[in-house]
């Protein structure tokens, strides 16, 4: 019988099986929708609503996974069709009367690997299927890279990574693919940055390069406040590096150091500050913005016209830092679900999940406070506390992660972020700057598994001191918050026991086999103990969340209905935090069915839009529980209603002034009298085609073409071919001379084309760069 050092492993495996290792781990928790062809996303949570009225579903509702259906699911679908059609997706039609499809940053209109999707025809939901996996794969592979480049061996590295894309926090986010996309980009940022700093003098150009696409990438996913997070962090790791860097070539004259040295992290040098590689970092940053330019530009312009706009206020800050993370939420940061599971319900009598947070604070969400990295990275950030040096680059990790924790957390260190960065005020909640958190814990965590032979007996105890002392802290404030009088005490006081019987011996076989795990590795470097290192992170994901921390389903929310260029209005009046609202074909699925409706859901809307369905309404068109959906409520002015468009309205109530209706599935359906979407004096206008860029319309003069779709920098009109002036406040209004004309509009989202002259040239000396690299590289390695 042969012994594990005779095994004879092929060199393909040997040497990239930690990429095959990285690209397999996304699977486990996206097992339903790899290999049982579901998609991601509730869907039986909106199935329940009406016109589909299914069944009621097995999971809790989660209000925020709701999203990943009702906005982000339909916006890849409009993006990927616009990109199978040849058409830059500029403009959505069917929802608000229209809106910026590409100034919505979170659509990711120019990202490309939604281009490619949309480009091969690939189908919604198996392409964001697969951009999950690919970002969960690239954000552990990112984290690995980062891990490396801070001196972490091959088996430290992959620990990081798998507990990057298997942490909680990416987990939790999947079902909302802008997030995960822009903070799968943050480690290769970082990583880049080190070896700016760190390598060699040749390869200073490619790490550049790497920054500036890696920082554009991390923009044109979309997500500008995880962006915004991922910028904070390389400033504060260019700082670090340039300020305290660790100077190979100081100590080894002209002789550069190798690859293989700088990845052992075995060189010693001198310290001191280089302020030339902390402009150059900046430089790269700056470099990557440009880049992004295109994309970029519109969704600035377009957020001067936001409803949320605001001013910074101390009020507003209480609210903004309110939402941050509570301190009785620490113990998350060891086992994620000691307070409760977000899928598992209660009850049928009280169909809520688990997760009790959810009713201690209004609005809080198992994702906005998903900071826990596990047990498993918690115990090895105790090992590195204990083996590492002054002024290493992991201190700068470690730095980041600091400063994501405590602005997640809301200390007055938010102040400098809501006051003095521009729009900041209207941003989502500081709890999601603990992605840094995350990031750093995982990537410092592979750094302390690659330095296990550096613990003795001493270290080994101060390592286990410094997790009692975090255990026996979170312990204490466990309990250390308010019930608020709508809840009972007895209810939390279940959930909060119920919690913790579930996951304290989960939490506890984890840290068993932890210690069995890097007792074997320490004591032999074979294949069983490295393998059993490795499974860490994912029996650690698999014991607290199986396969069912991303939700899936069928995406059959199909209405048969073809009603054309026609616009609709659905009557709705509520939405609810805790449980489903039986809702009326719900905000932007309309959009989904290819139907334009007046209602919508976006978290960027024209605050002229929101000020128009108010006066339709005749009060705030938004439901208490989210500000940022708009709709058509029962009290709506049908003469209002007529002249903003629409044609037939649906509700599942009777509405006596409107006549007789059609009724379809469980649904009362009225024809409305009025203009329609286009009209001149002399009638309702024909609008033969549109498309994400304009429309074109068939209409008989003389007089004035109103066309109802609202009216925003970015439109051109045309008659006959000819440029014509484009009037109108809400609605685009063009003055037609006698006969039947054909008119175009034509939308460009401001600020697109300064975007492409500023990009252009920027892509084309990355990629004359890049080339001219390679070439040097390859001739090198002749040489050699």
């Amino acid at each position: 019988m042969k012994s594990q050092s005779d095994v004879q492993i092929p060199s393909f495996l040997r040497r990239f099986w930690p990429i095959l290792f990285l690209a397999i781990v996304p699977m486990i928790p996206l097992f339903r929708a790899v290999f049982m062809g579901e998609a991601i996303g509730p869907f039986d949570q909106i199935r329940q609503m009406a016109p589909w009225n299914g069944p009621r579903p097995s999971q809790p509702w989660d209000v925020l996974q709701a999203d990943g259906v009702l906005q982000f699911y339909v916006w890849r679908d409009l993006v990927f069709e616009s990109w199978g059609n040849g058409q830059v997706p500029f403009w959505n039609s069917y929802q608000l009367a229209g809106m910026p499809l590409l100034g919505n940053s979170q659509s990711g209109a120019l990202y490309p690997p939604h281009i490619v999707m949309g480009i091969l025809h690939v189908s919604t939901a198996a392409a964001i299927t697969f951009l999950a996996w690919l970002h969960l794969f690239w954000a552990g592979f990112g984290a690995y890279f980062l891990c490396r480049r801070l001196g972490g061996n091959r088996i430290g590295a992959c620990l990081a990574g798998s507990s990057f894309s298997l942490s909680t926090f990416m987990l939790a986010w999947t079902g909302l693919p802008s997030v995960i996309e822009t903070v799968s980009w943050i480690p290769w940022v970082l990583g880049c940055l080190l070896l700016t700093f760190r390598g060699l003098r040749s390869a200073r150009l490619g790490s550049f390069l790497g920054v500036s696409v890696s920082s554009a990438m991390m923009v044109l996913a979309g997500h500008l406040q995880f962006a915004a997070y991922g910028f904070i962090a390389a400033t504060l790791l260019v700082l670090w590096c340039g300020l305290s860097r660790h100077d190979f070539v100081a100590e080894l004259g002209p002789a550069e150091p190798t690859n293989e040295d700088i990845k052992a992290g075995t060189l010693r040098g001198s310290w001191r500050p280089s302020y030339l590689r902390i402009v150059t970092g900046f430089l790269a940053l700056l470099f990557g913005v440009i880049l992004a330019a295109p994309q970029l530009i519109p969704v600035l312009q377009y957020s001067h016209f936001s409803h949320r706009r605001n001013s910074p206020t101390e009020t507003g800050y209480r609210d903004y830092v309110g939402n941050a993370i509570q301190s009785y939420e620490l113990s998350k940061v060891i086992a994620p679900t000691i307070q409760g599971n977000p899928r598992e319900m209660v009850s049928d009598k009280l169909p809520v999940s688990t997760y009790y947070p959810a009713l201690l604070k209004p609005g809080a969400n198992f994702a906005e406070s998903a900071f826990g990295p596990g047990l498993v990275v918690i115990l090895l950030l105790c090992v590195l506390c204990v083996v590492i040096k002054p002024r290493e680059a992991n201190v700068g990790i470690l730095l980041i992660g600091a400063v994501g924790i405590l602005l997640a957390f809301g200390t007055p260190l938010n102040r400098l972020l809501y006051y003095c960065v521009p729009g900041w005020s209207s941003t989502g909640s500081p709890g999601r700057a603990a992605c840094l958190f995350v990031l750093a814990a995982c990537v410092g965590a592979g750094s302390a598994a690659s330095r296990i032979g550096e613990l003795d007996a001493r270290r080994i105890k101060i390592a286990g001191g410094l997790f009692t002392c975090l255990a026996v802290v979170c312990a204490l404030i466990q309990g250390n918050y308010k019930v608020p009088p709508t809840v009972g005490a007895d209810i939390i006081d279940t959930l909060s026991s119920q919690a913790l019987v579930s996951s304290f011996p989960t939490a506890v076989g984890i840290a068993c086999i932890f210690g069995l795990a890097f007792w074997l590795y320490k004591k032999e470097s074979s294949l069983r103990s490295k393998a059993l290192v490795l499974s860490l992170p994912v029996l650690s994901c698999v014991a607290f969340f199986g396969t069912a921390i991303i939700p899936t389903g069928t995406p059959d929310l199909k209405v048969n209905q073809n009603l054309g260029t026609r616009r609709i209005a659905s009557i709705n009046n509520a939405w609810d935090i805790y449980t489903a609202r039986h809702a009326t074909l719900p905000p932007n699925l309309a959009a989904l069915n290819r139907i334009h409706s007046l209602d919508g859901y976006d978290s960027l809307l024209h605050r002229d839009t929101v000020a128009l369905l108010r006066d339709i309404d005749g009060k705030d068109p938004a439901p208490d529980a989210n500000g940022n959906i708009m709709f058509i409520k029962p009290s709506a002015d049908l003469h209002k209603l007529a002249e903003a468009g629409v044609t037939e309205v649906w509700s599942q109530k009777p509405i006596a002034t409107l006549g007789l209706p059609k009724q379809e599935d469980g649904l009362f359906k009225y024809g409305l009298p009025g203009p329609g979407r286009a009209s001149t004096p002399q009638g309702p206008s024909e609008i033969v085609s549109e498309s994400r860029s304009g429309l074109r319309i068939r209409a008989t003069g003389p007089g004035k073409l109103v066309v109802r779709e609202r009216n925003m920098p970015g439109w051109l009109a045309k008659i006959d071919g000819s440029r014509a002036t484009l009037t109108g406040s809400t609605w685009m209004e063009v003055d037609l001379p006698t006969g039947e004309h054909d008119v175009e509009l034509n939308y460009v989202a401001p600020g697109f084309m300064s975007g492409i002259y500023m990009a252009l040239p920027a892509w084309i000396v990355v990629i004359l760069l890049a080339f001219s690299e390679r070439v040097r590289t390859r001739r090198s390695n002749k040489t050699s």
